[in-house]
C-alpha cells in the first residue's frame, strides 16, 4: 500500500510512513504495484544510526588568540553530550518504528539529529571563543584614614587582580610573554603595566572627611577596547561608602606658647614676639607681625601662625605630625604700654633701669675680652647721666656708670690679684613705659680710655676704664659740659646733683 499524505510505499505491516513518518491507514490496501527503481525510497540505503551528516553550517572565523585550554576541554564535553542525546533522541525513534515492524528510523529523526549536532557544535566554539568577565569590585578597598573633619579616602586595587586579569586573558604572544618572567616581574607587573592606565577611578569627596559622610568611588575603565585585545571583559560598577572609625582631632591655641611685648616710644614702637612654651607644636613654626616697627599706643597688629602655609595645609600637617590642628592661625592685638623718652633723671632707677643694666654688663664683659687667668668678680651699676635735648624732640643719650672688679691668677706661681676699676656704657634713647620699665633704641659703647694694672705676681692687664671712680666722672661730665654749651642740651644725673 501507499502513504496516503506523500505517496510513498508502505511496507505491509509497518505502522508508519518512512518517507513522512505519517500513520499508515487501518484499512487493508490492494497490493502495491512495481515500483520503478529511481522510485525507491532512499531508506532502502543503510544509514548510521548516530554519526548522519550534518547541514553544512557557516564555521566561525578563527580568532587570532590563544586557544584557552580549560574552554577547549569544556566545549569538547559539551558537543559529546549533544551526540549522546542525538544517540538517544534516534534509539527512541527506531524503537518506535520496531514496534511497527520497521527497524530503520524515519528521516525526520535524523532531521533533528543533524540539528542537535549543529547546535552543539556552535555550542562548542561560542564556548571555546567567548571573552572571560572579572570584576574589578571584588578586588577594590576603600580605606579611611587621618582624623575626624580631616580623614582621607584611599582606594587600593589587590595585586590579585592583575595576576587574575591576565591568568583569564587570550591574547597575540601569551606564550612569549610569559617566557619573559622572572622573579621580580611577572604576570601581575606585566597586565598593570599593560591595562592600568585603562583603569582609573574618581574619589569623591577624598579629603576633609568626617565620620558619616558618604564618599562614590566612580569607576573609568576602557572596558571595550581590554576586551578587545585580551579576551577579558572587565566588569564595575559605581560604589558608595560611608566613613566611619575617624579618630577624633584634639585643639591647641598656638598663640598660648608665645608673648607679644613692646618697646620704644609712641610712634616710633617696637613690637618683638617670644615663643615661651617648649613643644614642638609651638616651636617648629614661625610666627610673624603684620607690623613690628614704628608703632603708636592703641595701634592694633595681627600675628600669624605658621605664615608659609595655607590654613589647610597647616591643619593637615598638626593633624599627621601632632594629633592637634589649631583653633585659629591669626589674632589681634592692640598696642600697648609704649612709653616715652626720659625727661629727668628721677625716672632712672636701678629697677627701672633692669633690663637696661643687665645688657650694659653684657657689653662690659664683651669689651674686656677676659683671658683665662682673669675672671670677672662683679659688675656694679653706679648711676646715670641723663642727656638730652631742652625740647625732648631729637630723642636722648643716658651714660651709666659701673664699677668692675677682676680676680686674677697666675698658673705658674698659683699666685692670685684683684683689680677694680671704673667704666660706662653709652645708650642711645632710652624710654620708660606705663609699668615704669625701661627700653633702649642702641647701645653705643664703652669708653675708649684704657687703665693697666701691674700685679703682684707681676703681670700687667690692660682694661677700657679708670682706676678712680673720680677719674671716670670727671671725663664724662667734660663732655657733656661741652655739648651744653655749644648744642643747648641738658642735663641731668642720678648722683644727687646737677651739672
Amino acid at each position: 500500500m501507499f502513504c496516503v499524505k506523500c505517496g510513498k510505499e508502505i511496507m505491509p505491516g509497518a505502522k508508519f510512513c518512512t518517507g513522512c513518518g505519517a500513520p499508515a491507514p487501518a484499512a487493508e490496501q490492494p497490493a502495491p504495484q512495481p515500483i520503478p527503481p529511481v522510485q525507491q525510497a532512499p531508506v532502502e540505503q543503510p544509514v548510521p544510526p548516530v554519526q548522519p551528516q550534518p547541514t553544512p553550517v557557516p564555521q566561525p572565523q578563527p580568532m587570532p588568540q590563544q586557544v584557552d585550554v580549560k574552554a577547549a576541554k569544556k566545549a569538547a564535553k559539551e558537543a559529546k553530550k549533544a551526540e549522546k542525546r542525538a544517540a538517544k533522541a534516534a534509539k527512541k525513534a527506531a524503537k518506535a518504528n520496531n514496534e511497527g515492524g520497521s527497524k530503520k528510523p524515519p528521516v525526520f529523526v535524523w532531521i533533528i539529529i543533524a540539528v542537535l549536532v549543529v547546535a552543539a557544535a556552535v555550542a562548542a566554539v561560542f564556548v571555546l571563543h567567548r571573552s572571560k568577565t572579572i570584576n574589578v569590585n571584588d578586588y577594590m578597598t576603600v580605606e579611611f584614614t587621618g582624623y575626624d573633619s580631616m580623614g582621607k579616602a584611599e582606594v587600593t586595587i589587590d595585586e590579585s587582580f592583575w595576576e587574575d586579569l591576565y591568568n583569564k586573558s587570550r591574547f597575540e604572544d601569551k606564550s612569549k610573554v610569559k617566557k619573559s618572567f622572572t622573579s621580580h616581574y611577572g604576570p601581575a607587573d606585566y597586565m598593570e603595566e599593560a591595562v592600568g592606565k585603562k583603569i582609573s577611578y574618581d574619589v569623591d569627596p577624598e579629603k576633609k572627611l568626617s565620620n558619616g559622610d558618604e564618599v562614590t568611588v566612580s569607576w573609568k575603565i576602557k572596558a571595550d577596547s581590554i576586551e578587545k585585545k585580551y579576551g577579558v571583559k572587565v566588569e564595575y560598577e559605581d560604589a558608595s561608602y560611608t566613613v566611619e572609625k575617624l579618630e577624633e582631632l584634639k585643639e591647641f591655641d598656638p598663640f598660648d606658647g608665645i608673648e607679644i611685648s613692646y618697646t620704644g616710644i609712641e610712634g616710633d614702637g617696637k613690637a618683638s614676639i617670644k615663643v615661651v612654651k617648649e613643644d614642638a607644636v609651638y616651636n617648629d613654626f614661625s610666627y610673624s607681625s603684620s607690623q613690628s616697627y614704628y608703632l603708636s599706643e592703641g595701634d592694633i597688629i595681627t600675628v600669624t601662625y605658621a605664615p608659609s602655609y595655607s590654613e589647610d595645609e597647616l591643619a593637615e600637617m598638626c593633624a599627621e605630625k601632632y594629633g592637634m590642628v589649631p583653633t585659629a592661625v591669626t589674632k589681634d592685638y592692640k598696642v600697648e604700654g609704649l612709653g616715652h623718652l626720659l625727661k629727668d633723671s628721677t625716672e632712672i632707677t636701678e629697677e627701672s633701669m633692669g633690663s637696661v643694666i643687665e645688657d650694659c654688663e653684657k657689653k662690659i664683659k664683651d669689651v674686656s675680652r677676659l683671658s683665662s687667668m682673669e675672671e670677672m668678680q662683679s659688675i656694679k651699676y653706679l648711676g646715670s647721666y641723663l642727656l638730652q635735648e631742652a625740647d625732648y624732640s631729637e630723642g636722648n643719650e643716658v651714660i651709666a656708670v659701673f664699677e668692675c672688679s677682676v680676680m686674677l691668677s697666675d698658673s705658674d706661681s698659683l699666685d692670685t690679684d684683684s683689680f677694680t676699676f671704673y667704666t660706662y656704657v653709652e645708650i642711645n634713647n632710652v624710654s620708660i613705659n606705663e609699668k615704669g620699665e625701661c627700653g633702649y633704641e642702641k647701645i653705643l659703647g664703652t669708653t675708649t680710655t684704657t687703665v693697666q694694672y701691674k700685679t703682684k705676681f707681676d703681670k700687667k692687664f690692660n682694661y677700657y676704664g679708670y682706676e678712680k671712680e673720680a677719674d671716670c666722672k670727671a671725663e664724662i661730665e667734660e663732655a657733656i659740659d661741652w655739648y651744653v654749651k655749644y648744642y643747648g642740651l641738658v642735663t641731668s644725673n642720678t648722683f644727687g646733683e646737677a651739672l
